[in-house]
């Protein structure tokens, strides 16, 4: 029994050996582990700290970028903003020189239809005097006809008893002092109608002119 106990003790202490073996291996396995583990988290906390300072420079030039891009669209809209500016100013003044044009020449063809219109009226004033003029001519000639073939009849009654002969002369001069007399009234007549289509053919032109002005005007305005 003695030698039983005495062959178990080596062995026992030969496995608690290997068991402090193995502890202190797991141990040194344990502290490499953790050194390892250590010097990994500082390598990877340096490379979080480039990265997040990289970051930082990067968010650095966008944000300048961002105000260089934000300065030059300001810019850009205060040069479209003065231009824009000028050219309705250079429209107001294109537009205000377009209505002094248009009511220029609006006076000028309200003076020109006052001049026509007042040339139509004198032309149509001495048209109308000049027919009453030629009218009373005719009258007159008309009443001197009148008159002479009165005389010549006349004549002719007192000079029947003087010769058949003087007669009929005196009637074929009393028939030629007619025919001469209605000749000039004929030609006195188609004067006056020849002057007469003349006004009119003037006056239409005149009225022609004028609304030919206005529809112009109308245009421009």
């Amino acid at each position: 029994m003695a030698e039983t106990k005495d062959s178990m003790a080596p062995a026992e202490s030969s496995e608690l050996y290997e068991a402090q073996t193995e502890i202190r291996h797991l141990h040194s396995t344990i502290a490499a582990l953790r050194a390892q583990l250590e010097e990994t988290q500082a390598g990877r906390a340096d490379a979080v700290q480039v990265a997040v300072a990289a970051g930082r420079d990067e968010v650095r030039q966008l944000q300048a970028t961002i105000q260089a891009i934000r300065d030059e669209l300001q810019s850009v809209i205060a040069d479209k903003d003065t231009a824009v500016q000028t050219m309705a100013a250079s429209n107001q003044d294109e537009i205000k020189q377009l209505k002094g044009t248009c009511q220029a020449l609006r006076d000028q063809l309200q003076e020109i239809i006052a001049s026509k219109d007042a040339a139509v009226q004198a032309m149509a004033a001495a048209s109308f005097d000049e027919i009453k003029q030629l009218k009373g001519t005719c009258q007159a000639l008309r009443d001197q006809l009148q008159e002479i073939l009165a005389s010549k009849d006349a004549a002719v009654q007192a000079v029947v008893a003087s010769g058949h002969d003087e007669t009929m002369q005196l009637k074929g001069a009393a028939v030629a002092l007619r025919v001469e007399l209605d000749l000039k009234i004929f030609q006195h007549a188609d004067e006056l109608e020849r002057q007469k289509q003349a006004a009119n053919s003037e006056l239409r032109q005149l009225r022609e002119t004028i609304a030919a002005l206005r529809s112009e005007l109308e245009k421009k305005s």
